[in-house]
């Protein structure tokens, strides 16, 4: 959900800077925020007992996260990450929910956007039920794919091997192996180290 920079400002957010790699909140932790991306890319990721990452989804400027936890009150499920070096908006509790109670068409907004990140969720764990490890790395490229411009029916996938693996939850090089497979298939291209979804020409 995305808030304009003026209600932001008059609702007491503050901006925050963020180097690669920073924590925003930990998995566990109590919600005191309302979190926005201004600039750069934010994570969040569950760890396992093995220390093994899964990312559930990135955050791109204009996005918001965490409000399940902030609405309910109650831990954190997953961490928060700066991908990179990222500039976050941060509203007080009590200030977030104000702006809910001063703007229904806000708090209406933000019902939608929880349900349509409920389906998608329903829909990846659907996906990573699958052994075809073809059908998780497609669904996973063409949901971040999905709101990028696409250029001669292509769109570029912002994330390396590494984070596609953690997303899929697939071994590196299950998905070093299957990405070639599937530009074969002329379903991604390849190019300077970066994954393109190509899409079917109108």
């Amino acid at each position: 959900m995305h808030l304009n920079e003026e209600l932001l400002i008059q609702y007491n957010a503050e901006r925050t800077s963020y180097k690669k790699e920073d924590t925003l909140f930990r998995q566990g932790q109590y919600p005191k925020y309302f979190f926005q991306v201004d600039i750069g890319l934010i994570k969040m990721s569950v760890f396992g007992h093995d220390h093994q990452e899964f990312i559930q989804q990135v955050f791109q400027p204009g996005e918001s996260f965490g409000e399940p936890a902030l609405l309910g009150n109650f831990p954190f499920p997953s961490s928060a990450i700066a991908l990179q070096e990222s500039i976050v908006w941060k509203i007080p509790r009590n200030d977030f929910f104000q702006i809910l109670k001063d703007y229904f068409d806000i708090h209406l907004k933000l019902t939608n956007l929880l349900a349509k990140r409920l389906s998608y969720k329903t829909t990846l764990i659907r996906n990573l039920s699958t052994n075809q490890a073809d059908e998780r790395i497609l669904h996973v490229i063409k949901f971040h794919c999905h709101n990028t411009s696409a250029i001669n029916n292509q769109t570029c996938f912002p994330f390396t091997r590494k984070e596609l693996s953690n997303m899929t939850g697939l071994r590196i090089e299950t998905v070093i192996r299957t990405v070639k497979e599937l530009e074969k298939q002329n379903k991604l291209r390849i190019s300077k180290h970066k994954i393109y979804l190509v899409e079917p020409a109108n």
